[in-house]
């Protein structure tokens, strides 16, 4: 990160402040990984634990921002709920193959922390423009869906699985940027820049996971098939 912010024009101000960002957002993290730990023993992740989270949202954002204990044990139980949520998915996919959990947790850290890099080294707001065509994008997935729920379309599944990755990658230049403008301009609330980037990487995550599981059990299909024909 030394380097990368060397390459910058980003103040020294606004490079403390994104220490405390990733350092919050790694707690995050981890809490999100005791959360799915927890969903494997326990199988406590479901509809309540996706309510729960939302209610961490909430609170946080009416949590004052001095407190800052109180804001970092909210970001974490945010996290374990969030990871507990995602329980069920992480749990079917060990059932598949279990690197599949690996291969899409390094795949996620690598995109972030690549277009991360990519945020901060390219020219200040010179990604900001993909804000209003994300926002259409993410309202056009969820309008669609809805109507999917009535189609079940599995192109139309397709495409929100891709579309999504391909979103919310683009939403990681674009929220670090805001983030980087934001604290230009005085906003200095890390712990809920962090959960805009918790967000972001756990969608990443989320949908590199559906995806390697698809290509897992149609790599399984086509080998069931050759072995039948032998």
């Amino acid at each position: 990160m030394d380097s990368v912010f060397r390459m910058t024009e980003i103040s020294s101000e606004v490079q403390q402040h994104l220490v405390k960002v990733y350092t919050a957002l790694t707690i995050a993290i981890v809490a999100a990984t005791v959360g799915a730990y927890a969903h494997t023993q326990t199988h406590i992740g479901g509809m309540l634990t996706g309510f729960a989270t939302m209610g961490m949202i909430m609170l946080l954002r009416q949590t004052p921002q001095h407190e800052d204990q109180k804001r970092l044990g909210i970001l974490a139980a945010l996290g374990f709920f969030k990871g507990a949520s995602v329980g069920p998915l992480i749990e079917y996919a060990m059932y598949v193959d279990p690197s599949i959990i690996v291969t899409a947790f390094l795949g996620a850290a690598m995109i972030f922390a690549c277009f991360t890099a990519a945020a901060l080294v390219a020219k200040r707001r010179s990604y900001l423009y993909l804000g209003g065509t994300l926002a259409s994008i993410t309202s056009f997935m969820f309008i669609t869906s809805l109507m999917n729920l009535f189609f079940r379309s599995n192109g139309m599944m397709q495409l929100h699985l891709y579309l999504g990755l391909f979103t919310f990658i683009a939403y990681v230049l674009f929220d670090t940027q805001m983030i980087v403008e934001k604290v230009s301009a005085g906003d200095k609330d890390h712990i809920w820049h962090a959960v805009e980037l918790f967000i972001d990487f756990v969608e990443i995550f989320y949908r590199l996971v559906i995806i390697l599981m698809k290509n897992q059990q149609n790599a399984q299909r086509k080998e069931d098939d050759r072995r039948r024909r032998r």
